[in-house]
């Protein structure tokens, strides 16, 4: 048991930095998925382009290789970032595309009269997309948005691959360190549990508060 605490205060820090990881993931993914689903649906056709291309490239290739990619190949053109930031970014170009066909379905699936009568009445492209089209999609992307951000949280286990020292990186070098696995993994279990349900349960109590009429 005293050895327990130790290990314990060690998968606590990773942790901490697994969920500030996410909670900058979470922000550049919501960012990065809305801009690039309003051009993917733009009139302008190299916006539409630009989006698509972005979206299949991201989705054909592994987490593994993007961050691969922006830890070793950044510093050969002169950028070299916090091992930190290169996980938040990984994350945000990987899931990004997935968030931006999440919220670009939710914007088709609008019914189109809604949008025609809104420029009927004289609104702009602009103004219909903002105050009809884009407040209804992101409702209707709620759902699907929380099962990526949870993805996220566990997608997050690969930046250990890039040295931060988050959750699972941490429980591999205490894993390695007490030659304990089962204990160590499975506590590394449990942590990532602790974080994933009170986001899954945060999700459904937000979805149940913008479905009310």
């Amino acid at each position: 048991m005293e050895q327990l605490w130790p290990i314990l205060g060690h998968l606590l820090g990773g942790a901490f930095v697994t969920a500030q990881l996410l909670a900058a993931a979470a922000v550049g993914i919501l960012a990065l998925g809305l801009a690039a689903s309003l051009c993917k649906v733009s009139r302008l056709l190299p916006l539409r382009l630009l989006a698509s291309l972005y979206i299949d490239l991201a989705r054909s290739v592994p987490l593994l290789v993007v961050l691969f990619l922006l830890y070793y190949s950044l510093p050969d053109f002169g950028i070299t970032l916090p091992v930190f930031w290169t996980g938040v970014l990984g994350l945000t170009i990987y899931y990004g595309a997935y968030q931006a066909e999440i919220v670009r379905a939710g914007i088709q699936a609008i019914d189109r009269g809604q949008v025609e009568a809104g420029l009927a009445l004289g609104m702009r492209p602009v103004t219909v997309m903002l105050r009809i089209t884009l407040r209804q999609a992101l409702r209707v992307a709620l759902p699907p948005t929380t099962g990526l951000l949870i993805g996220a949280l566990k997608g997050s286990a690969q930046v250990a691959v890039i040295a931060l020292p988050e959750l699972l990186r941490t429980g591999n070098n205490l894993a390695v360190a007490t030659g304990d696995f089962f204990l160590i993994y499975g506590l590394v279990a449990l942590f990532y549990l602790a974080m994933a349900i009170p986001l899954s349960r945060a999700a459904r109590a937000l979805e149940a508060r913008v479905s009310r009429p």
